[in-house]
């Protein structure tokens, strides 16, 4: 194989490559991931451990970086147009990537230096169904217009927790 021939095909492969890394990394975080956690009263006990109380619908912003939820008022500072569609959950929530990952029962790890996005979604039955179709009028659109709002932001990873109504004492 002629060596000019490949050394002058590289600038070319490296824009196509550079192309596809940045529209595979802005792709991905589009798109949500999804947690399925396995026992609603793990995840509330969690919650409830640290002073809070556990609500679906709800959004937050985990920094792994220093192992915590972040307060609304830093969720103003990092996505200002966008920190109404976020809790305020008054109270501190200190925890590590790799217990937060065993909370849930993710079998992956929240990745470890960054922010990313939790969305406690509406837990659901083992037969997929969800409380979605009890809930007023009102209250479907607000969940939908916060879904809407927080899939629109890419600035960083999004993980839709979806627990299982397992261990819900009603």
């Amino acid at each position: 194989m002629n060596k000019k021939k490949v050394w002058g095909c590289l600038p070319a492969l490296l824009m196509v490559s550079t192309f596809f890394f940045t529209h595979t990394s802005a792709q991905q975080r589009e798109e949500w991931i999804e947690i399925h956690a396995d026992r609603f009263d793990r995840v509330e006990a969690f919650f409830l451990d640290n002073g809070c109380e556990f609500y679906q619908n709800a959004a937050f912003i985990y920094d792994s970086g220093s192992a915590r939820f972040i307060s609304k008022a830093e969720v103003k500072e990092v996505l200002p147009a966008d920190a109404d569609l976020f809790m305020e959950h008054g109270c501190s929530i200190e925890v590590s990537p790799k217990a937060l990952s065993r909370v849930l029962s993710y079998n992956k790890r929240i990745p470890e230096n960054t922010k990313v996005i939790l969305f406690f979604d509406l837990a659901v039955a083992q037969d997929g169904s969800s409380v979605i179709n009890m809930l007023s009028d009102d209250l479907k659109s607000a969940y939908k217009a916060r879904l809407a709002g927080l899939s629109k932001i890419h600035k960083f990873e999004k993980y839709k927790v979806v627990t299982s109504l397992t261990g819900y004492n009603q």
